[in-house]
């Protein structure tokens, strides 16, 4: 039998990693890169009353927003990279 598989996606929002998981219409927030598929688990597993194990985690990542070299910082600040 085929393991049921969740998408996390995650987009950086100033310091924090901002964590969607669209099959279950939540989102959380983790401080470090290292930590999504553990924040995105734990929202899945305690949503859905599941073990924790027993699913896959399918990640993707949206880095800042960038236009042409530049990084958006605010409505009217930007940052030539």
């Amino acid at each position: 039998m085929d393991r049921k598989s969740y998408q996390l996606i995650a987009t950086r929002e100033g310091r924090w990693w901002i964590i969607d998981v669209p099959e279950v219409g939540y989102r959380t927030q983790a401080r470090t890169l290292a930590e999504v598929d553990a924040m995105g688990r734990d929202l899945i597993a305690g949503a859905l009353d599941l073990d924790p194990g027993s699913f896959d985690l399918a990640r993707r990542l949206i880095p800042p927003h960038r236009y042409h070299g530049y990084q958006v910082l605010g409505k009217s600040e930007t940052r030539y990279r």
